[in-house]
């Protein structure tokens, strides 16, 4: 193979060769040699480097799992508990499949998947991160009670944990099968219950069952067994004073304003501790005595406490 290269790419160790002039020297390479010679001076070259990498704008996709058992991922990537993320295009369909492990129980889905079906199907727009919870492997829950409804009652758990009105909200171990009972109060009935717990078991009039997930709410829903009317107190005057009902409701202020069933009797009170004393009732009470009973019997009553 014949290798040209200008007179002015040549530099002898013993000096610059003489005659000038573009007269190509032929140098002769080695057979088999097929490679470019550096030699110094002015050498005209190209080459070859990779083209600019693409290396895409991928989204992740997260499984936080919970107990015991497994989430694959179709197309693949998630192995889960191993490998529980992968990145995917945006705008690409997954499919996770759990499967729980010998003798554990699949509780749900949560975040952009939902209910207890062993496979869901999420679009990948942005980082997604996908809840599976499984029994077993000692995970911890949340369980709350919520109350609706215009009426009032109490719900209590077995196992303990759950007081409704004092405790509403408690922890127990994923998988747990908790019984909720609710008690109307008087005045009140109990309607039945809101969950979308997975599995949960709850009838109108009796207990609700649910198996305890990351994060299970049910609503206890009290209606009143009779109109409700509104008793409100209003304070007037420059002075310092307080009214408080029997029964409880009223502690003004901050606490000025009630619900009572209608035609409750409501006696109140006030109190002060100004040197101007109490000024007197006005509204639906009178007189200058500091306690006044007053029936509610009428959508809203409305009392007066002067304190001057």
């Amino acid at each position: 193979m014949k290798i040209w290269i200008g007179l002015l790419g040549i530099l002898l160790a013993a000096g610059a060769c003489s005659g000038g002039g573009d007269n190509p020297v032929v140098v002769d390479a080695p057979d088999g040699l097929d490679g470019a010679i550096d030699a110094p001076g002015i050498v005209d070259a190209a080459i070859d480097a990779p083209g600019p990498i693409d290396g895409g704008t991928g989204i992740t996709l997260t499984v936080v799992r919970t107990g015991m058992g497994t989430v694959v991922s179709a197309p693949g990537g998630i192995s889960c508990g191993t490998t529980c993320s992968m990145t995917t295009p945006a705008g690409a369909a997954v499919t996770l499949t759990a499967t729980p492990a010998n003798g554990e129980t699949f509780l749900g889905w949560s975040g952009p998947c939902t209910g207890t079906a062993s496979t869901c199907t999420v679009v990948v727009n942005a980082d997604t991160s996908v809840g599976a919870a499984f029994t077993g492997g000692g995970g911890v829950g949340n369980l709350t009670v919520i109350r609706g409804g215009m009426g009032t009652g109490t719900v209590t758990s077995s196992p303990a944990g759950i007081n409704f009105g004092i405790d509403c909200t408690e922890s127990y171990t994923l998988g747990t099968t908790v019984t909720l009972t609710a008690a109307a109060a008087a005045g009140s009935t109990f309607a039945g219950w809101m969950t979308t717990a997975p599995g949960a078991n709850c009838s109108n009039a009796g207990p609700c069952v649910v198996q305890v997930g990351q994060a299970t709410t049910v609503r206890a829903i009290f209606a009143p067994t009779t109109d409700m009317c509104v008793l409100g107190v209003e304070i007037q005057g420059g002075g310092m004073g307080q009214v408080f009902s029997s029964p409880a409701g009223i502690a003004c202020a901050p606490d000025c304003r009630e619900t009572y069933a209608c035609g409750t009797v409501v006696t109140l009170n006030a109190t002060t501790t100004s040197a101007g004393g109490f000024g007197g009732w006005g509204g639906a009470c009178s007189g200058l005595a500091p306690a006044c009973t007053v029936t509610v019997n009428q959508p809203f009553v409305a009392v007066i406490a002067r304190f001057p």
